[in-house]
């Protein structure tokens, strides 16, 4: 799934960098944006990958974030990706999604993974991968059907 990672000015390099690195691994599309320059052998890497990098304000990253599409009752913003990562300081992070949802008009469409960042791959891939459900129902009116208890 395409991703949009947006780091807050505190957040720590390696933080960045692990979240970087789960949606390379999981070989998703994702567009990095810092307010804070990186470091040279970072951007490199990153051109490398063919990655798109913005270096903007919180203010510059939620009008390129946000497109205005007309409707029959005004405007309204709508997100340019569906998933977002964050990155950075609790309270950064915590003030950035507010404004994220306030000026998406609290789009249920916009999945915001807004948690710190870990050690566990698992986690971290969450937002570049789709998810997925897998139902068995094992019985017909009422009575259990065996067939399914291998497979479980």
């Amino acid at each position: 799934m395409p991703v949009e990672i947006r780091a807050t000015e505190d957040a720590a390099l390696q933080d960045l960098l692990r979240v970087v690195i789960a949606g390379v691994r999981s070989g998703a599309a994702f567009v990095l944006s810092t307010p804070v320059g990186l470091p040279g052998d970072v951007r490199r890497a990153l051109g490398d990958l063919d990655a798109s990098v913005f270096l903007e304000t919180d203010e510059e990253w939620m009008q390129r974030m946000l497109r205005e599409e007309d409707v029959v009752e005004g405007v309204v913003a709508l997100p340019v990706s569906d998933r977002v990562r964050l990155v950075g300081g609790r309270a950064a992070v915590a003030a950035l999604h507010t404004a994220l949802a306030t000026a998406s008009g609290g789009d249920p469409d916009l999945a915001v993974y807004d948690g710190e960042v870990t050690a566990a791959a698992r986690i971290e891939l969450l937002p570049f991968v789709h998810e997925q459900s897998i139902s068995i129902t094992a019985h017909r009116y009422g009575n259990l059907d065996p067939w399914s208890s291998d497979v479980i």
